[in-house]
């Protein structure tokens, strides 16, 4: 059994199936291998990839060994605007211990450090003003993905291959009976309620009446969907973009019963991803062009003004844009990331746990007590703190 390199005290594994940490009841403190740390605390926190910031260097040898028998560690220190931390580094498997609270620590010093480095790099350019001054399109500022979205990338290439398939049969003879067969993914609302081509009802979300149309959810698609997936996983995602696109769909239906407008586009299940995406990332902000001037705001205000624009389409009482749609799979997205995130618990506490935030029942171990902070077994923050002059 591996040992606490800072109390000698047998470790405890924690495996969610995805990630493991051992870690140590007594001090509180964690050890991760890289793929852990990653997946705990964000790619910033594997040891491999801090030499791309200005605020993590290497301090010397570390006075404790790896728990994995490699030998002493070295010794880093990450500071910044955000405060400081130290952190042990074992140079044969990259693992690295942090003791109590080091974990949020390093993810506030990490993370303050990578969002200004990023921030700089995402400042529009003339190329993208102009792109934003065109289409109105938001270019989100700073939210990495810890894994390639694999969901986004596959319906992404689906929808721009079916785009092409179209195009295909269309300019080819016999371009009439093509053009028959291409008509009969599209959902148009008083067929579908007579019975009649019950399958559109999914085979429209792949098709685009125009390349504008096309370019223009395959943008939102992209920018809003990458990071709902790296968030709920790969089926969970895929879930809602069905749901949302077939909620979306059948309330446009309902909404326009007798109209004999074709339906098509997946918008209802983008819009379930931008629904999504709010909840998920309230606080991140996106660059826009509002009259000329390009504006940095929140995510969650960007989509508030789509809504009203959405509602004030639906005013227009227009049905060649599916306003409902756009509407009901927001609303879908929504809903679903709200229960998701409430299915969540014991990742919660894993999640505590990698950061060497007790539980409350941990804490009150007799090892915790105050009286305690003095012996060998107190953390290097309480340590630094015993040790200051008076």
């Amino acid at each position: 059994m591996q040992a606490c390199p800072r109390c000698s005290f047998p470790l405890d594994t924690v495996d969610d199936g995805r990630s493991e940490l051992d870690h140590c009841v007594r001090c509180g403190g964690s050890f991760l291998l890289p793929h852990s740390a990653a997946e705990k605390l964000g790619p910033f926190a594997d040891s491999s990839t801090w030499d791309q910031f200005d605020a993590i260097r290497m301090s010397g040898r570390s006075r404790m060994s790896c728990p994995r028998g490699h030998g002493a560690m070295d010794a880093w220190r990450a500071g910044g605007e955000a405060g400081a931390v130290d952190i042990d580094v074992c140079k044969t498997c990259r693992g690295i211990w942090l003791d109590a609270n080091e974990g949020r620590a390093l993810r506030r010093v990490l993370s303050s450090s990578l969002a200004e480095r990023e921030r700089r790099k995402f400042t529009p350019s003339v190329l993208s003003y102009v792109f934003q001054l065109v289409t109105s399109f938001p270019i989100e500022e700073w939210n990495p993905v810890r894994r390639r979205p694999l969901t986004i990338i596959c319906l992404f290439w689906i929808i721009l291959g079916a785009y092409v398939l179209r195009l295909v049969l269309i300019d080819n003879p016999p371009a009439d009976e093509a053009a028959v067969w291409v008509r009969s993914l599209f959902l148009i609302p008083d067929r579908f309620l007579a019975g009649e081509e019950h399958w559109t009802l999914l085979t429209h979300l792949f098709m685009h009446a125009s390349i504008l149309h096309l370019v223009g959810n395959l943008w939102f698609h992209w920018v809003f969907g990458d990071n709902v997936e790296d968030t709920l996983g790969s089926g969970k995602t895929l879930m809602l973009w069905l749901l949302a696109g077939v909620a979306g769909s059948l309330s446009h239906v309902v909404a326009h019963p007798e109209s004999r407008v074709p339906l098509v586009g997946a918008s209802g299940a983008i819009a379930g991803l931008m629904g999504a995406y709010v909840v998920l990332f309230p606080r991140v902000k996106v660059w826009v062009v509002l009259l000329f001037f390009p504006l940095r705001i929140p995510a969650f205000a960007y989509l508030a003004v789509w809504i009203g624009l959405q509602l004030w389409g639906i005013a227009q009482g227009t049905e060649m844009i599916a306003w409902y749609a756009h509407l009901v799979g927001f609303a879908t997205g929504v809903v679903f990331a709200l229960l998701v995130k409430r299915s969540v618990p014991q990742r919660k506490l894993l999640q505590k746990i990698s950061e060497s935030a007790l539980p409350h029942w941990k804490r009150r171990q007799p090892w915790n007590k105050p009286s305690r902070t003095a012996s060998r077994y107190t953390s290097r923050a309480s340590r630094s703190r015993t040790e200051e002059p008076d």
